[in-house]
């Protein structure tokens, strides 16, 4: 022990001693975790003039309660007892997360806090006792102020005035706690060897898999008791998806309600960042969110992703991270697609009638044949790499394949195989005219006025500045090819 342990020691000493000297009933509340075991071996040497005093909720793992037992065959046990089953089907389940409605009943399963479970099913016992009491007494207890429980716990209960509380534990810390039982060999209950530092009080509840030690209480219950294990995990599980569906409804209106982006550029130095860029374009998320999803995550939440050497990165390494997020995709390949000739796909046609009111990532390729990924979006072609990101048309895409977010819900019932159905025109989606549409009207301004400047022809239109000049340029080259 430190010597500063060994100062705590000597004034939980003090303080006991003080307490025997009233020469009234003296009750210890034990739980069977490492704080009551300390007190117990504290107050040895007053062995006979005092009783530990539990509360049996009803679910105590069987190896707690042979150890308490065993405790009270030495000191005298006063045991009390509650029915935490009786408490969750009244109020709930205990959760650590709860949700107002499952809280509140109007969706199942019933959920409670635990603080209230624990107040009712733990501390209410002792409660009755004291206020039932006639004669003085002295409650001893291990509440520590390190536990951050509110009025340190049992010491902030009401209590008669004959009845005092006492908690000479309350400066120590867990380290202080393990070092006096290490140092005075003091016995605890096994789970303590598997690192599991809590008294374990209910077995059947789910707190027990929400704390940092929730893995090993797994454990034991795998080797020890199983068939606990499996009510537990039922009951754990029940909860958490009902908390889970909660968060989800919230997540997905906070995603909504965040500012989406036209498009999300890549990033300079970051070679083979396309897809990153092109799904954050079209997903409307941050360009740091995606990489991230990916596995390729930024460093400090900035700067360059950590791509792959040599290479950035593939479609095909997209979907898996897709779908765990929740974002359904569709992968169709045209027969551009290198190597797979000889398979029946899709022309790239008959991929640009697929897309008209979807959105997707588009694979292409450029001149110099490198594989690029853009962004299909509202009807728009958006490149992340290039100045002007709306400056392809989608008639202009060397399309290898798409990946298509889905699922879109039809204009109209299928017609069957031997009907013939004139196509649809195409419509874009939010209310946003196509690439075609804007690229027509900007060439219909150009025709009948071509001395108006492009940035005013952009403004009309709803497209950049660049944009325009490069129709204006395209169109003079079909001139001059023309007249030549």
């Amino acid at each position: 022990m430190t010597t500063k342990t060994f100062d705590l020691v000597d004034d939980a000493q003090s303080a006991i001693a003080a307490i025997f000297g009233l020469n009234v009933p003296v009750y210890i509340a034990f739980s069977g975790g490492k704080e009551s075991a300390v007190l117990a071996k504290l107050c040895e040497s007053y062995a006979g003039r005092f009783e530990l005093l539990w509360v049996n909720t009803g679910l105590t793992f069987p190896h707690l309660e042979a150890y308490v037992r065993k405790a009270g065959e030495r000191f005298g046990l006063m045991e009390l007892k509650s029915n935490a089953l009786a408490d969750w089907r009244e109020h709930g389940m205990p959760v650590e997360t709860l949700s107002v409605s499952n809280a509140l009943g109007d969706v199942r399963p019933k959920l409670q806090s635990w603080l209230g479970c624990c107040a009712r099913s733990r501390s209410g016992p002792i409660h009755s006792f004291i206020h039932e009491r006639k004669e003085p007494a002295i409650i001893i207890h291990g509440q520590r102020k390190e536990d951050g429980a509110p009025g340190l716990g049992l010491q902030s209960m009401p209590v008669p005035a004959h009845v005092a509380m006492a908690a000479p534990l309350e400066d120590w810390t867990t380290d202080d706690v393990m070092g006096f039982v290490k140092a005075n060999g003091v016995e605890l209950a096994h789970h303590y060897a598997r690192a599991i530092p809590d008294s374990l009080d209910c077995w059947a509840c789910p707190i027990n898999l929400a704390k940092p030690w929730g893995p090993k209480v797994v454990d034991m219950m795998r080797e020890e008791y199983p068939e606990k294990l499996e009510i537990l995990r039922t009951s754990a599980q029940a909860a958490h998806r009902a908390v889970a569906d909660a968060q989800r409804i919230m997540q997905a209106s906070l995603t909504r309600a965040m500012p989406e982006p036209e498009h999300v550029p890549q990033r300079e130095g970051a070679s083979g960042d396309c897809f990153i860029s092109a799904f954050a374009t079209v997903l409307g998320r941050s360009y740091e969110w995606v990489a991230e999803a990916f596995g390729f995550p930024c460093p400090d939440g900035g700067g360059l992703p950590s791509l792959p050497k040599g290479r950035g990165i593939h479609m095909f390494e997209t979907a898996a991270a897709l779908l765990d997020l929740g974002v359904e995709t569709t992968i169709i390949l045209t027969t551009n697609f290198p190597s797979f000739e000889r398979l029946q796909l899709p022309s790239p046609d008959d991929l640009r009638k697929l897309l008209q009111g979807r959105n997707a990532v588009l694979l292409t390729v450029g001149p110099e044949g490198v594989e690029h990924a853009v962004a299909w979006k509202d009807g728009r072609v958006i490149d992340g790499r290039h100045e002007d990101p709306f400056w392809l048309d989608l008639e202009d895409v060397h399309l290898l394949g798409a990946m298509i977010l889905g699922p879109k819900a039809p204009a109209h019932a299928r017609a069957p195989a031997n009907v013939n159905v004139p196509p649809a025109a195409p419509i874009a989606q939010n209310g946003h005219r196509t690439a075609s549409q804007r690229r027509e009207e900007v060439l219909s301004i150009l025709d009948a006025t071509p001395d108006l400047p492009d940035r005013e022809i952009a403004r009309r239109v709803g497209v950049s500045p660049q944009t325009v000049g490069n129709l204006r340029r395209r169109q003079a080259s079909k001139l001059e090819r023309g007249t030549a």
